[in-house]
């Protein structure tokens, strides 16, 4: 599949269609060029060909969510803006743009009734936004540099959130009814990625 710097895939359905989204980094061969686009792909039974592309700077990863039955693609990248794109029933359109200096990752979950994505930026810490109904818009600032990766999960009712840190030991940060707040530092440094396996975190 032509791509240009492609460090993320991220494969989804919508209704009975079979869609792969890549995204890379940067183009050219050097001195690189952090200008490039995303390309999205759909099955047609026997392979991939593309539906869309769209121009990206610096992306680093692409994440495909839902809230009830709106699909959103949302696209972390450099500065100024982070993208989230929605599905308009024939393609992926504009629908708002997240401030970021090095975006990458987002991470989309449920926590009771509210639904919230982060975007972890390696500059610029984790910013986690509330979906109101019609957009999304800040809900808490976590503070500190050199984050990459940000996954949440639950044990036993209570919804942690997990930061990996480029330079830095991996954070945990715990919900305490309100707002997110330090809970424990790992004993590893210099994490990208972080990953909770089906079955092991407990519900």
């Amino acid at each position: 599949i032509p791509s240009h710097g492609a460090v993320d895939a991220e494969f989804f359905c919508i209704g009975d269609r079979e869609l792969l989204a890549i995204c890379g980094v940067r183009s050219g061969a050097g001195p690189y060029n952090p200008h490039s686009y995303a390309e999205i792909y759909e099955w047609d039974g026997d392979r991939f060909y593309p539906i869309q592309d769209l121009a990206t700077f610096a992306a680093r990863q692409w994440r495909h969510f839902k809230i009830d039955d709106r699909h959103f693609m949302a696209v972390a990248g450099g500065a100024p803006n982070s993208t989230i794109y929605v599905w308009d029933k024939y393609r992926f359109a504009p629908f708002q743009e997240i401030p970021s200096s090095q975006g990458y990752e987002w991470c989309f979950f449920g926590l009771g009734e509210r639904r919230l994505l982060g975007l972890v930026d390696k500059d610029e810490g984790v910013s986690l936004y509330l979906w109101t109904g019609a957009h999304f818009e800040i809900f808490q600032k976590i503070e500190g540099a050199g984050g990459t990766a940000l996954v949440s999960f639950n044990v036993r009712g209570t919804t942690f959130l997990a930061l990996a840190r480029a330079q830095a030991p991996p954070m945990i940060y715990r919900w305490n009814t309100s707002r997110f707040i330090q809970y424990q530092a790992l004993d590893q440094a210099g994490a990208h990625r972080h990953r909770v396996q089906p079955g092991h975190a407990h519900q």
